[in-house]
Parts: C-alpha cells; sequence; structure tokens
C-alpha cells in the first residue's frame, strides 16, 4: 500500500521501517521487552530520515509496524504533526499475509511475534478515526480509504 500511495504523488519517497532492522549486527526480536532500547534506536533513525526528505519537499511516506506507543517519541522528531494510520485484520487475514511476505522476503516475521503485536494493536482504543479494517479490502481500496481520510484531516497527529 505503500508504494501505491506513493505514487500518487509527484515527488514521494516511501520508508520501509524493517530494513533499519537490518542494520543492526545482534538485532533482538523487536517485539519483545528487552527490544526496548533498540527498538528506540532504530525508530529515530528512520524519523531522522523521513525529516530530510521532507525538510527536501518529499512527501514521505513510513510503513512499518509502529504503534500508538511510539507517538510521544514521533511528537518529539516530527514537531510539525504526520498523519497516522493503523491497518488492521483479523489474526487469521494477518497470518496469512505474513506468511506469503515471509516466502516472498529476506525479513521474516515469527507466527509468535504477530500474535503478540496482533493483540497489542487488537486492544487498543481510542484510534477509530485512524484505523481502517482491511480484511476484505483491495490495496486500491485501502489506499482510497487513506487518501479519503488524509485529505478530510481525519489522521493527523499535531504536538
Amino acid at each position: 500500500m505503500a508504494q501505491l500511495l506513493g505514487a500518487r504523488t509527484e515527488q514521494a519517497v516511501v520508508i520501509e521501517t524493517d530494513k533499519f532492522y537490518q542494520f543492526l549486527v545482534h538485532p533482538i526480536d523487536p517485539s519483545t521487552p528487552e527490544a526496548d532500547t533498540q527498538n528506540h534506536a532504530v525508530l529515530r533513525a528512520f524519523l531522522a530520515t523521513a525529516q530530510s526528505f521532507s525538510n527536501d519537499g518529499y512527501d514521505v511516506i513510513v510503513e512499518g509496524v509502529i504503534g500508538p506507543w511510539w507517538l510521544d517519541l514521533i511528537k518529539t522528531c516530527l514537531p510539525d504533526g504526520f498523519n497516522y494510520v493503523l491497518l488492521h485484520a483479523a489474526l487469521d487475514v494477518l497470518s496469512r499475509r505474513v506468511s506469503a511476505r515471509n516466502r516472498a522476503s529476506a525479513i521474516h516475521t515469527r507466527a509468535e511475534a504477530v500474535q503478540i503485536m496482533h493483540e497489542k494493536f487488537d486492544a487498543l482504543t481510542g484510534f477509530d478515526a485512524h484505523t481502517i479494517h482491511t480484511d476484505d479490502l483491495t490495496p486500491g481500496q485501502i489506499v482510497e480509504q487513506i487518501t479519503a481520510r488524509r485529505i478530510a484531516g481525519a489522521l493527523r497527529i499535531t504536538g
């Protein structure tokens, strides 16, 4: 979806957060509490990259598992505000998608990590305006919903 969204603008950059974990020589599973320091470092690194591109006039799309528990830190790195969307799917749908991605990618996600993160996102409250339920939607339909909500200002998070 990030690439489809980026294709809608003249000057876009898509930052895939998973790639930043590849820089780590000895990564810790980011879904575990032991990874907190690592995750903060990775978050600050991709946000600095996002800010740099934004400063040069690019429309920046950051794609990854970025829970709202990171919003306070994100606000300090991107003080002018940003759009935030949560793509939600049922666990079985998400598991199938991750399994397909694992077959097609060098980045592999463990089933346990998928379940842990799904539980964290499933327990969220207060983010209905930012959440798109994707179970029965095509990538194009998801991009349409993101675009409509962004234009309406429904995805905006400010400091």
